[in-house]
């Protein structure tokens, strides 16, 4: 409830039965949650799962006809983070995953060589199920985004625009120096006019350190959430930072001294307040 104290209505009986990564809320104030969980209250969900506002299950959300509680077989791995686009449909990228429904979304037997890894990242549709690949194959080197190492501490941002804004700890996107954060469009081709893609190896480009969590503001501006210690082009943190709509660092944006700690998630409400939530 606004004041804090816990929603009595909401019902989740035994909940989920393994971790939870992220949880969003549609406009309609439904919940979909991703993460490594198999069930919820009971019911099998793979994955992904979308909860009613009396925290039952939607047994509307990916059905797949004669399957317990009306869920489709979902991801066949864990998922990271969703976000709700502005159309409805829910982007989540990959914690393990490489099917979706048996429907094929990472070529995995034709893994890179060297240190980089195959990821992926796809939309469903309103209903749940699969609307499109919007990377598929990706490389990403040295990165936890897109896996399962630390996984509250890596996510994505969608903007009015449908570009999305990726956060992590990786150097690399498909081959181009991306560190730790990058902008790319619906498709997953890389933004080339985003100041933090254009570091072209100088360390000063993008950040030193781990990225944890991204979140657009209504003027476009962007909240970039990292651990302690980390610099945006030779810039202290401070564990929480505003860019411009291209990338650019907000020298106007003072928090002091800044947290003491990691910041892991960042939100914006309806009035344009900024919850923080980390181990500061």
């Amino acid at each position: 409830l606004p004041d804090g104290t816990r929603d009595p209505s909401f019902d989740i009986g035994t909940g989920l039965n393994n971790i939870c990564i992220a949880v969003r809320v549609q406009s309609d104030d439904k919940v979909v949650c991703t993460g490594v969980f198999t069930g919820y209250n009971g019911e099998p969900v793979g994955r992904v799962v979308r909860i009613n506002t009396d925290g039952s299950i939607d047994t509307t959300f990916n059905n797949l006809t004669g399957l317990p509680g009306g869920s489709g077989a979902g991801f066949n791995g864990g998922a990271l983070r969703n976000e709700i686009d502005a159309d409805g449909s829910i982007l989540v990228n990959s914690a393990g995953y490489g099917s979706f429904n048996g429907t094929l979304v990472l070529a995995a037997e034709n893994p890179p060589a060297g240190p980089e890894t195959l990821k992926t990242m796809v939309r469903l549709k309103p209903n749940g199920q699969l609307q499109s690949i919007v990377a598929q194959n990706v490389l990403v080197d040295n990165s936890q985004f897109f896996e399962l190492v630390a996984p509250t501490q890596n996510g994505f941002a969608i903007q009015p625009d449908g570009k999305i804004i990726c956060v992590g700890s990786f150097t690399k996107y498909n081959l181009v120096i991306a560190n730790r954060l990058v902008r790319i469009d619906e498709f997953g081709a890389v933004d080339p006019v985003f100041e933090a893609n254009t570091g072209g190896g100088d360390p000063l480009g993008g950040f030193d350190g781990q990225s944890t969590t991204a979140a657009v503001l209504p003027n476009g501006q962007i909240l970039i959430g990292c651990v302690a210690g980390v610099n945006y082009q030779g810039n202290p943190a401070l564990g929480l930072i505003r860019l411009n709509a291209d990338g650019t660092l907000d020298a106007t944006f003072n928090i002091g001294t800044g947290f003491n700690g990691s910041v892991i998630d960042v939100t914006i409400t309806t009035l344009g307040d900024i919850i923080v939530g980390g181990v500061f």
